[in-house]
């Protein structure tokens, strides 16, 4: 793999090395998600779930005045002892809650996160989290179920952590390499979790493309994330993908996010005509998993799910206040793969 000086500081800049195991013994890890319901004759179980999510970084919380409970000192401010309205520490708490039961409810053998801060709670029982920060005091991790996935040991950095730089736009992304425990085909996937900056897509395909070029060549990609780009404008960040034969999973339902990702003012509230609000995606390897030539890494039709955002009221005020939703802006978007015989 190559890596110019140029990235290799990019990728130590403004970056925490976090490696998390839970151990609590009290807890119950969700179990393995059921196979396929028709796996090839004499193959060994070939489904596995992943579940991609920006979970809301505190600091972006800002974005819910209205509902909010806590206010902090606002250092971006010119303007002396100026605050900012955050959600409170039971607010955070409450939203949490709520996110962690919907990832047990979900049971991922992979989860792809953006926007983790050192206020959520990793390490999450039964899973090993790998964990990137920016310079903003949030990142991307990448969790592997125990009993699912374990690093590829064969590989010198099977984990790589792109910090935040200002040639990515401040943001950040972690690519994990493992293979599977319940399948010794000596299959490597390279899960990939993003956070590209909005508006600018000289720096979202910069980040693109530095994370794939981390990824093992001889690695099936899975690379997943807060876009925020709109389904209808994919095409600006097609060419890392494009490059390497990979495909985006053709996922139709939205909204994914309250936000707005339009040059207008963001913030929450309701969707005018025209905004599709689609801006989580998820892109897989089209190619042969084991290099044999029979067998692939596949998406089947209405193999993938999104979840719900909060009912927007007259006066919408978010994950806080708002009836439904899973405790963020974002929806968490599941996808389950399967490796087939062609």
């Amino acid at each position: 793999m190559n890596i110019s000086k140029d990235m290799i500081t990019c990728c130590i800049w403004g970056t925490t090395t976090i490696d998390e195991k839970a151990s609590s013994p009290e807890l119950t890890p969700p179990p393995l998600i059921p196979s396929s319901p028709q796996p090839p004759t004499n193959n060994p179980p070939s489904t596995f779930r992943i579940v991609t999510w920006n979970v809301l970084g505190h600091i972006h919380t800002h974005w819910d005045a209205a509902a909010h409970q806590h206010t902090v000192p606002n250092p971006s401010s010119k303007v002396s002892n100026s605050t900012r309205p955050l959600e409170s520490p039971t607010q955070r708490t409450t939203r949490h809650t709520k996110i962690l039961a919907s990832l047990s409810r979900l049971m991922p053998d992979v989860i792809l996160l953006q926007e983790v801060d050192s206020h959520f709670p990793l390490p999450i029982p039964g899973y090993t989290a790998h964990r990137t920060e920016n310079g903003r005091g949030e990142g991307t991790a990448v969790l592997l179920f125990d009993q699912s996935f374990v690093l590829d040991g064969d590989m010198a950095n099977p984990v790589v952590r792109l910090g935040a730089c200002r040639e990515h736009g401040w943001k950040s992304s972690t690519v994990v390499h493992a293979r599977r425990r319940a399948v010794e085909d000596g299959t490597t996937y390279a899960f990939c979790s993003v956070h590209l900056r909005h508006n600018n897509a000289f720096v979202q395909n910069a980040l693109l493309e530095s994370t794939l070029s981390a990824t093992s060549p001889d690695s099936v990609r899975v690379l997943a994330g807060d876009f925020n780009l709109e389904r209808a404008l994919i095409s600006e960040v097609a060419t890392p993908f494009e490059k390497r034969n990979m495909v985006r999973v053709p996922i139709p339902t939205g909204p994914t996010t309250l936000g707005c990702c339009s040059r207008e003012e963001p913030g929450f509230r309701i969707a005018t005509k025209g905004e599709e609000r689609l801006i989580d995606h998820v892109w897989v390897d089209d190619r042969d998993v084991d290099g044999s030539g029979r067998s692939r890494l596949v998406v089947k039709e209405g193999e993938w799910e999104v979840g719900t955002l909060p009912d927007l009221g007259k006066e919408p005020r978010g994950p806080w206040g708002d009836r439904g939703g899973d405790g963020s802006d974002h929806a968490w978007i599941r996808v389950d793969m399967s490796v087939v015989e062609r």
